[in-house]
């Protein structure tokens, strides 16, 4: 696609997908299991979740002298788990565009897994047609230090954005229960997530979180990560 294209396309993302920040919290142990294939499957691939560690707040991001924008969806949260790498590697390299421009990158294994979620709280309801995303680690990246200040409903804070260090692909779930398959399609192709590190800010805040699998309350610690919608330009693959 050209530059101008590819530039309305990412806007009209930006419209419909907000930042988020990534808080820690003190691991949670789990053992669930799923299938998930994403853009790069052929096949759905299993999946052994390990560990719940990171809350994703909806956060409105402005850089220096901007106003901070409105959310899109105030009520749109997400929970990150780790699982031990669930396939081999393969090689693969992106071209992705988000606010801070084009970027490449060569990815590594999956090694998580990103899952709509509801906090609770007074007015809260659980997600609706949310994407599930397979995170990959990125291997070969620039560092983007860009100063922003981030306003969520827990602070507001000014912090620099590093390196990029996850990429997140929209994929379709499968979790098998006592009822037999339940199946979550991709609800939007083209929503992407790039995650970078930030500078870190301490936080003590404790919530029920709510997600396909059950619910856990949850103490998060430490902002450390955001997460930034971006448009996938093109991807290279080498079986």
């Amino acid at each position: 696609m050209d530059k101008a294209d590819a530039e309305a396309r990412l806007e009209a993302l930006e419209a419909r997908l907000d930042h988020f920040k990534l808080y820690d919290f003190f691991p949670i142990e789990v053992g669930y299991r799923a299938y998930l294939r994403g853009q790069f499957d052929e096949a759905e691939v299993e999946v052994r979740l390990r560990e719940l560690d990171h809350l994703l707040n909806p956060v409105s991001k402005a850089r220096k002298g901007e106003e901070p924008p409105e959310l899109v969806n105030p009520m749109d949260h997400y929970l990150m788990y780790r699982a031990p790498s669930f396939e081999g590697y393969v090689y693969k390299r992106v071209t992705i565009l988000n606010q801070f421009g084009r970027q490449e990158y060569e990815l590594g294994r999956a090694v998580r897994m990103i899952v709509p979620a509801e906090k609770i709280e007074k007015g809260s309801e659980p997600p609706v047609e949310r994407d599930h995303y397979k995170v990959y680690d990125i291997l070969s990246s620039k560092m983007i230090e860009a100063p922003v200040t981030l306003t969520d409903q827990f602070v507001k804070n000014s912090t620099v954005v590093l390196d990029p260090r996850f990429f997140c692909v929209p994929a379709e779930k499968v979790i098998v229960g006592d009822g037999g398959k339940k199946r979550f399609p991709i609800y939007d192709e083209e929503a992407h997530l790039t995650i970078y590190g930030i500078d870190p800010d301490e936080l003590s805040e404790t919530r029920e979180v709510e997600d396909q699998f059950g619910r856990e309350e949850v103490e998060a610690v430490l902002g450390v990560m955001l997460a930034v919608p971006t448009l996938k330009l093109s991807y290279k693959k080498k079986g």
